[in-house]
């Protein structure tokens, strides 16, 4: 498997800017999934130091929900000549047809069906009447107006990421080198495979592997009948196999099996607060060690706990929040079927509470 760092860069300098204009939502899944810490986000930090703010105008062109990649994402992954090209060779290739890139711009935002209107008017009412944030609807707007220019700023803007972002990579060969290392491990390969979107089943020497140094938990895989396995992961993608693994073992019946037994939902309360052993465990619930152990084993492997540490013949468990970060977007949807009102509106409904409230006060007065 040969590495290509061309793949990464390019990758980096469209995702930074789809990080710098969706800060907030990548950081908040990142902790939340995954328990990142500041210090994760300190490539962004030193390139946002290194690369001028973009202006406004160019927030369409990386406007992300985490639901999908964002538009510039979109064009890498159909787009890009992967083993054959740099950044500066894709980016030249993509603005070529300014008028078509456009038009792509705005069809990713609209239904496939739809038509694109001629007259400004109709257009700009078809964008305004889409579902997103004022200030999406009014960048669009304005690159519609004036497409060229918004086009020459996205020019500049990602021709000085890329230089900034290659010089990233420069400084970090050696993290890059001890990655490569572990990912091109035979054991790391075949955890990949769990993926249910990965399929590795032969590999070939035409295979080739990238690193992505902004996005962390990135697993991407390409298969080219001409250049084989294209695989682009990100420096802490061991954590995101570890998510698909607890995911693809959560299930409600699972949950409440954990919940309805009265031991287990015990040890979870217990080692909500600290960690404990299966030995302090059962002192703890009166009950005895091989019967405590029983149900420990259990929630271990559900991945309910995990090891924290061990001394001597003690095993100290601890939960696992990342588990219960999924859980609950599993079990939110389950009973919303079943609710009258939606776990999704508890904060409307106080809301109008606290406005009566305020209502028959201002009447008592």
């Amino acid at each position: 498997m040969e590495y290509d760092s061309r793949i990464g860069i390019a990758y980096d300098t469209i995702f930074y800017g789809t990080l710098y204009f969706n800060t907030d939502a990548f950081k908040d899944h990142y902790i939340k999934i995954f328990n990142a810490n500041e210090d994760d986000f300190k490539y962004f930090y030193a390139l946002k130091e290194a690369i001028p703010s973009p202006p406004p105008v160019l927030y369409p062109f990386f406007y992300c929900d985490l639901t999908k990649p964002s538009f510039l994402a979109d064009c890498f992954n159909e787009a890009f000549h992967f083993g054959l090209e740099d950044f500066l060779s894709f980016n030249n290739r993509l603005q070529g047809n300014p008028q078509s890139l456009v038009r792509n711009l705005f069809q990713y935002y609209l239904e496939p069906a739809e038509e694109t209107y001629s007259r400004k008017s109709q257009f700009l009412q078809k964008i305004l009447d889409l579902d997103l944030n004022n200030e999406l609807l009014l960048q669009l707007a304005k690159i519609w107006s004036d497409y060229r220019s918004a086009l020459q700023a996205l020019n500049d803007y990602l021709t000085t990421s890329y230089t900034a972002v290659k010089e990233l990579f420069d400084n970090e060969s050696g993290l890059i080198r001890n990655l490569l290392k572990t990912f091109k491990r035979e054991q790391f390969l075949t955890y990949l495979n769990t993926i249910s979107t990965i399929n590795y089943s032969k590999s070939s020497r035409k295979d080739r592997v990238s690193i992505s140094l902004l996005n962390m938990i990135l697993i991407y895989q390409k298969s080219l009948p001409e250049m084989g396995n294209i695989f682009l992961l990100g420096r802490r993608c061991n954590e995101c196999l570890d998510f698909h693994n607890i995911y693809s073992k959560i299930s409600v019946e699972i949950l409440c099996r954990a919940f309805c037994d009265p031991i287990k939902a015990e040890i979870l309360s217990h080692l909500h607060e600290k960690e404990y052993t299966v030995t302090q465990l059962s002192e703890i619930l009166y009950q005895n060690r091989q019967s405590v152990n029983r149900h420990a084993l259990w929630l271990l492997d559900f991945m309910f706990i995990t090891i924290s540490q061990r001394k001597g013949t003690e095993i100290y468990y601890k939960i696992n929040r990342p588990f219960f970060s999924v859980a609950k977007d599993i079990l939110i949807p389950f009973f919303d079927k079943f609710s009258e009102n939606p776990i999704g509106n508890p904060l409307e409904i106080k809301q109008e509470v606290k406005s009566d409230e305020k209502v028959e006060k201002t009447d008592g007065t």
